[in-house]
């Protein structure tokens, strides 16, 4: 009886103490992730696409932009996005959504998930929006605001000109898409006989290539 109770009190002992070890592994390694800040950051986001930036699809609906910023790629998946930190996450990144180093990724805010990087909520500019990691906890956040059609939210003001699709129209420039609404981004996006849509500061013109020129 009383060699029973000897092993049943070492058994007993020996599963305490793994459970103990186990339990301050688990707590280092929590305590190493909560000290480390996430690269990744919210860098643009544009919450009245209306013919400003085309999600490849024909369509023109909200987005976020994510930059990472550091020399080392950076592994997304499983992070969430959300409008509502009450909700939790509306939008999970898929697997493989890496961001390359000084590279960025879009994901677009359609009210429906037409692709892996189409969430299916849109956004209000009354709401903020966060960035979740896998065990739903905050990792950054941005209050969104009002802002003209066309124009988008930027980490600093300057930035916000600079990228702002109307600016650029403004300065000169003209936006090229065909009648599919997919943007032009070079000669080779373009066939002879096609007909394009330029978009210029005061408004459209509707043009058809007549010859292909690369420098």
């Amino acid at each position: 009886m009383r060699k029973r109770q000897f092993f049943a009190t070492i058994t007993l002992c020996a599963l305490l103490v793994a459970g103990l070890i186990l339990y301050m592994l688990t707590l280092k390694e929590g305590d190493d992730s909560a000290g480390q800040v996430f690269p990744v950051v919210i860098n643009e986001v544009m919450t009245s696409n209306k013919g400003s930036v085309s999600d490849g699809m024909g369509n023109f609906p909200d987005w976020v932009e994510f930059y990472n910023p550091t020399d080392k790629p950076v592994d997304m998946g499983g992070y969430g996005l959300s409008d509502s930190l009450l909700e939790g996450a509306k939008y999970v990144f898929p697997s493989g959504a890496v961001v390359e180093p000084d590279g960025y990724l879009v994901v677009y805010c359609a009210g429906e998930a037409l692709s892996d990087y189409h969430a299916d909520f849109k956004l209000n500019d009354t709401e903020e929006l966060t960035l979740l990691d896998q065990r739903g906890q905050v990792v950054t956040s941005l209050q969104l605001q009002a802002v003209e059609s066309g124009m988008s939210l930027a980490r600093d003001s300057a930035a916000l000109d600079a990228m702002s699709p109307l600016k650029v129209l403004g300065r000169g420039y003209s936006i090229a898409r065909n009648e599919n609404g997919t943007l032009i981004a070079s000669v080779k996006d373009a066939a002879p006989g096609e007909r394009l849509e330029l978009r210029l500061s005061d408004g459209s013109l509707a043009c058809r290539v007549e010859e292909r020129k690369c420098l």
